[in-house]
Parts: C-alpha cells; sequence; structure tokens
C-alpha cells in the first residue's frame, strides 16, 4: 500500500487527494537502460521521429526508457531497446492525436490511421503500403523487427491487437467533436481497453522474455480474465494520473470525469470511487492467478512460459504505477517540448496542415 499522495491539478479545476492504492506487486528494474536509452535515441533519428534534438529531448523528459525498464524488467539486453522504441512510438503517434489539430480534424485523423494501418501485414507477409511518413516508417520498422522470430499465432493476435489500438482513434475524435457518447463507467472501461494499447504491449512481454503463452492458456477462462483486469488496472491507473493534464486540456476521455458525470460528483468523490474500482480489479487478478493450476494438459514447459506471462503482467501493472507517479507526460502546465511541437508534429506524420 502506498501513502497518500498529493495531486495538484489545474487551475479552475477542484483538487483531489488521492487515497492509497493497492498494490500487492513488488518494484522491479532491468538492468540494460543505458543500452536502451542509446539504441532508442539512434533509432529515433533514424526514423525521423527525432530528427531534432529537441524531439529526443521530448524523450528524455518523458522517462520512455525507465517505463520500459520498470514494466519489462526480464526483457534481454536485445529486446529492451525494442520495448523503449515502441513506447516512444506509441506516446509520438497518441501526441499526433491529442496535442496537435489532426486530432480534430476527421479527414486528416483518418489518413493518418489508415497510412499507419496500410504498413502491417494482412497476412503475416509483407505490409500493403510502402512507409510514406517517419511515423508510417517507424512502425513498419519495429514490426517488422518484433515480429521476427515470433510464432505466427503470436504475429496474427499481436498485429490484430496493434490494428484494434490504431482504430479506436477514429471513435475518440468522434468523442472529442460530438461529445463523449459513453455515459457510464462500464461503458467507458470497455472502449478504452482498445484505446490505450495495453493489449497490444502485454503481446510484447512475450516478445520481450522469448516466449509464447501457449494458446491452450492463452485462451482458457482464466488467462483471459487476467488479462482483462490486468488492462483494466493499467487503464485506470493512467487516467487517474493524467486526469489533471486531460482537463485542463478540456479532455472528456477519462474515467474520473465519466465518475463524476455519471454518480453527479465532486473530483475527490470520484477518485475515491475510481481507486476502489482498481482495487476489485486488482484483487481480481490475484484471485484468478491462483487458479491458474487449473489449466490442465501443460507440458513443463509451457507452465514455465504461462507462469512467466502472468510474471510480466504482474510487472507491467506495477511498472506502470510507478512511472504513472513521477512522469512529466502527466504532469499539468508542463510543456515537454518547449514549445517546438507544432513543427515535428507536422514532419513526422507527413499531413501537412492543409493536406
Amino acid at each position: 500500500m502506498f501513502p497518500v499522495t498529493t495531486i495538484t491539478t489545474a487551475a479552475g479545476v477542484s483538487g483531489f487527494t488521492l487515497p492509497s492504492i493497492y498494490m500487492p506487486i513488488a518494484p522491479r528494474s532491468s538492468p540494460h537502460t543505458e543500452r536502451a536509452a542509446a539504441e532508442l535515441d539512434a533509432w529515433l533519428v533514424r526514423s525521423g521521429l527525432g530528427s531534432s534534438s529537441t524531439a529526443r529531448q521530448w524523450v528524455t523528459r518523458e522517462e520512455h526508457v525507465r517505463l520500459a525498464a520498470l514494466t519489462m524488467p526480464d526483457a534481454s539486453a536485445q529486446t529492451l531497446p525494442v520495448i523503449a522504441q515502441w513506447y516512444s512510438w506509441l506516446f509520438a503517434f497518441d501526441d499526433l492525436f491529442d496535442l496537435s489539430e489532426i486530432g480534430r480534424d476527421r479527414r486528416r485523423s483518418s489518413a493518418l490511421i489508415e497510412g499507419a494501418v496500410g504498413v502491417l501485414p494482412a497476412d503475416g507477409g509483407a505490409g500493403a503500403c510502402a512507409p510514406a511518413s517517419p511515423v508510417e516508417w517507424g512502425l513498419a520498422d519495429l514490426w517488422r523487427r518484433t515480429a521476427t522470430g515470433m510464432p505466427p499465432t503470436w504475429r496474427e493476435r499481436f498485429t490484430g491487437h496493434l490494428r484494434a489500438y490504431l482504430r479506436s482513434y477514429t471513435l475518440e475524435i468522434d468523442n472529442r467533436l460530438d461529445g463523449i457518447r459513453t455515459g457510464d463507467i462500464v461503458g467507458y472501461l470497455d472502449m478504452r481497453r482498445d484505446a490505450g494499447a495495453t493489449r497490444t504491449v502485454f503481446d510484447l512481454i512475450e516478445f520481450a522474455q522469448g516466449i509464447e503463452v501457449p494458446a491452450p492458456a492463452h485462451g482458457s477462462a482464466v488467462y483471459q480474465g487476467m488479462l482483462l483486469a490486468a488492462v483494466d488496472t493499467v487503464c485506470i491507473t493512467n487516467d487517474i494520473f493524467s486526469y489533471s493534464k486531460e482537463r485542463q486540456a478540456g479532455e472528456e476521455s477519462n474515467v474520473l470525469y465519466i465518475a463524476e458525470r455519471f454518480l453527479g460528483c465532486t473530483p475527490q468523490r470520484a477518485v475515491e470511487f475510481v481507486n476502489d474500482l482498481q482495487t476489485t480489479r486488482m484483487k481480481s487478478f490475484e484471485r484468478l492467478q491462483q487458479r491458474l493450476g487449473q489449466v490442465h494438459d501443460l507440458c513443463p514447459r509451457h507452465r514455465h512460459e504461462t507462469e512467466a506471462g502472468v510474471s510480466g503482467l504482474r510487472s507491467w501493472i506495477r511498472g506502470n504505477l510507478d512511472w504513472s507517479r513521477t512522469t512529466r507526460r502527466y504532469a499539468p502546465d508542463v510543456d515537454t517540448w518547449g514549445g517546438s511541437r507544432r513543427g515535428w508534429m507536422h514532419e513526422i506524420s507527413g499531413l501537412n496542415p492543409g493536406h
């Protein structure tokens, strides 16, 4: 359990005190951060996502390598750099919608989404389209380097989750322009499961460790329940710590805001309610983990890979919380770009203002 933490919110938004967060998982971290940081910096230059020193400083300020180390402590020296690159790519793609006018332009956002989807393989082979921008090149490069050597079943699952994540921005933009359509907390969390890219990064646990959770275990009700509980826990954590920044920006896609509106309550009551919900989901994860032995017909190797996958989920839950509490990404009134964001976004998206 963590001590009570005070969250400072944006001007004009009532502050709240964060209750103690139930977290039964011990913190861990990878020892390979120095190599990951060096390779990430080089990859940002090579991809065009970090062609300027300011863009690369954004990664340093938001601590993408630290997030990789905390959430994937069992990644090898070879795979942790790739994980860090995935995180930077996912954050860059998200910022294109949240921090630029693209996120309020259906035509341009659709071009951005479908351009990214287009470089992904339809059947495990080459992508349908050649990359036409740094953001597309980065995605195509990461998919190729990640998928190589992974089993076909994993590649199909991972690519499906990645496509669902990319296309979830269509609903996010509709909610931003037309008003959020999901009026209750359960409906919002269901939508959030794809929008947060959490399923995608959970698939990367297997790549990072060089394993594949076997189909009988991965498809079991127990493992699927654990995945769902872990996804919800991570999404709720992110929404708690990003609430102030998002409310400052006028965003409504946050479980605390949904709780405020649905319950007709103050931010303090909303965060207490949402924190209780997160505790419930974390305890559901624990209960399901105790039932993992009920998944039968696993050979010793498959049992080991299943347990490694569960350990990876636990590390992701805890690492995400530790990173979220300190990252400048979620801090209101903090510009991690120093005012040069707009030109960079046009450059990496390949979409000019008039496109």
